[in-house]
């Protein structure tokens, strides 16, 4: 999901994956990667390629389910921060909701 927005996002823009590489201060394969799925950036990457494609956070990792309801995400998405107490204003939160996203994204792709 991210790849695809990521992807899209840049095509938009008529950008290259070096272009975006050189604003994030990136190098371009690893950018490129993002754009595959074989890499999850960490919390602090995608804040910044929230920022630069203009989106938000949800949107960029495809929080956002048509098939759920925005109540139903945000109960799964509170449940999910109860169950591994995660606070994102705390910096080793974050990095522990990175690893929970890597997680689930590598489960995902099994």
């Amino acid at each position: 999901m991210l790849g695809d927005r990521l992807v899209s996002l840049r095509k938009k823009l008529n950008l290259t994956q070096k272009d975006v590489s050189e604003k994030l201060d990136i190098s371009r394969s690893t950018y490129a990667q993002y754009e595959i799925n074989r890499r999850v950036p960490e919390f602090a990457t995608l804040n910044k390629l929230a920022d630069f494609f203009d989106v938000s956070l949800d949107y960029l990792v495809g929080r956002k389910n048509p098939q759920l309801s925005d109540d139903k995400t945000s109960a799964i998405i509170k449940e999910v921060m109860r169950e591994f107490n995660i606070d994102l204003t705390n910096e080793e939160d974050q990095k522990k909701f990175h690893e929970v996203i890597k997680l689930l994204w590598d489960s995902k792709k099994k």
